[in-house]
C-alpha cells in the first residue's frame, strides 16, 4: 500500500 503512495508520489513529483 504504502509503495503505491510513494511511487505515485515520486512519479508527480517528477513530472512536475
Amino acid at each position: 500500500m504504502s509503495k503505491k503512495i510513494y511511487i505515485s508520489d515520486v512519479t508527480l513529483r517528477d513530472g512536475s
